[in-house]
């Protein structure tokens, strides 16, 4: 089933892909000479910094967009970027992955906090001397149950990772989008603008 909706969320963007014309902050931007430029890669290469990304796993929703690892123009990005306005056909798929997604931003904050704790217990762990009272011994086993609960959450991670459906069917799906000059922690903000259609070429 889930198949069959994405071949027809997709079949539906292709159509009039290369007069792509999209709202950048309300303003029409006519996309179509990069998106024929791309077709044959001759000449200069016009609006240069809107950048072909190339999508690898959507990790989370976020800032309004979602944190995805991404290529961007053909070179790995090394971290993770916030795409905006991702192409109406896209979003179908993805909201079929929003609840696994929300669940995973979920093990992402509590794995973090765990890793905090880790750090600090860490600490006490140097500080603490091996004295009657067992603060030492009490400070490991601490650490221990922090080392298995941590295990826990990133098993369960994984588990939720297998089950995106778009990981599996819609990867390496193609945009044009450019970069706001935002970030998101260390994570750039790209905007693919209102309106935005998936790329054909190859």
């Amino acid at each position: 089933m889930r198949k069959t909706i994405l071949a027809a969320v997709m079949m539906i963007g292709l159509v009039s892909v290369n007069a792509q014309t999209v709202l950048v902050r309300n303003k029409p931007v006519d996309l179509s000479p990069v998106v024929k430029w791309l077709e044959h890669r001759e000449g200069e290469r016009p609006m240069p910094h809107w950048k072909v990304i190339e999508l690898d796993k959507v990790l989370a929703k976020e800032w309004g967009g979602y944190r995805v690892s991404a290529s961007v123009d053909g070179t790995n990005y090394h971290g993770t970027i916030v795409i905006q306005n991702i192409p109406a056909t896209l979003l179908k798929v993805i909201a079929m992955d929003d609840a696994t997604l929300k669940a995973m931003a979920d093990l992402e904050a509590r794995i973090a906090a765990l890793e905090r704790q880790k750090a600090a217990l860490e600490r006490q762990k140097e500080l603490t001397v091996r004295e009657l009272n067992n603060a030492y011994e009490i400070t490991l086993a601490q650490l221990q149950a922090n080392e298995d609960a941590t295990a826990e959450l990133r098993i369960a991670y994984s588990n939720h990772e297998r089950t995106l459906g778009f990981t599996s069917q819609a990867r390496k799906s193609k945009l044009l989008a450019y970069f706001t000059g935002q970030k998101v922690g260390q994570s750039e903000v790209w905007d693919c603008g209102l309106g935005a259609k998936v790329l054909t070429h190859d």
